[in-house]
């Protein structure tokens, strides 16, 4: 994985995941999810390859498939607190939460955990918040899917859970938590 990381095989697949040929954008977006699970990628990731503008183009594509692969890309990336500001600060976070809501239960398991890991930074807590993360959270307690693996929802309900205690811990956001409409 870190050869080819360091070989300059992640600047092609950047590009690839924005491929109109679905089951390509698919394919590589799976890759760069598993790159993103070695920590010594992460940086190379986000900061010499600038691998979130192309996430956000992957996120916002018809197939779910390659919208689920970059929401896991992003909870991968996600899980070094040093790198939360900034990927919570490139516009990944609607889109997240837009996740929570997928059919696809993979996609709302890698969504609560992407959001649960960028809540764990103060200076996030705020802005998940204000870009209505608080109703999906908690719409996923509350799912049920005769689709979905039982182990899987308890699973994403264990991370929506960690997201909604991260951002208990904003005292700020205390008020518009106690104010959601459920």
């Amino acid at each position: 994985r870190v050869v080819m990381v360091k070989d300059g095989g992640l600047g092609l697949l950047s590009v690839i995941c924005r491929s109109s040929d679905n089951d390509t954008a698919y394919h590589a977006c799976g890759v760069l999810a598993n790159l993103a699970e070695t920590p010594s990628n992460r940086e190379i990731m986000l900061r010499r390859e600038g691998i979130l503008q192309h996430l956000k183009v992957a996120l916002r594509s018809d197939v779910a498939g390659t919208r689920r692969e970059a929401v896991r890309t992003i909870a991968n990336l996600s899980s070094e607190i040093v790198y939360t500001r900034e990927i919570a600060g490139s516009g990944v976070i609607i889109p997240l939460i837009e996740e929570l809501s997928s059919s696809d239960g993979q996609s709302r398991r890698f969504a609560a955990m992407a959001i649960s890991n960028l809540a764990a930074h103060e200076k996030n807590q705020e802005r998940i918040v204000l870009e209505g993360g608080i109703v999906p959270l908690f719409a996923v307690l509350t799912h049920t899917s005769v689709r979905s693996d039982e182990a899987e929802e308890l699973v994403t309900k264990r991370y929506a859970l960690s997201a909604i205690a991260n951002l208990t811990a904003c005292h700020s956001c205390h008020t518009k938590l106690m104010e959601a409409e459920l």
